[in-house]
């Protein structure tokens, strides 16, 4: 193997290296119990949602796809949104006493 396949190989071995390394932060959940990844929204996330929703007039269903802690889904609740939720009395559980906006 002369200098120029000594390189390709060592390109690739740390292309694997690198692709691993990327990917396992979101394959990891999948090993758990329960398969379901946590991701929580951020505040300017929450203000972007109520700056959007805003502009709507005619808004006559919204879905939240639920995979953070239900802030944005209580706080919908709390300006008057009817909240049809499968999951809802998990958003129950989590009161918005507390948090900061």
């Amino acid at each position: 193997m002369g200098l120029s396949g000594t390189f390709v190989t060592g390109a690739l071995g740390a292309g694997a290296v690198v692709l691993t390394a990327v990917t396992v932060p979101f394959v990891l959940p999948a090993f758990r119990r329960v398969c379901i990844p946590f991701v929580p929204a951020t505040t300017q996330q929450i203000k972007n949602v109520l700056m959007a929703l805003s502009k709507c007039n005619n808004l006559k269903s919204l879905v939240d796809l639920g995979s953070g802690d239900g802030r944005v889904v209580s706080l919908l609740h709390f300006y008057s949104f009817y909240i049809g939720d499968l999951a809802f009395r998990i958003c129950k559980q989590v009161p918005m006493q507390g948090r900061e906006m």
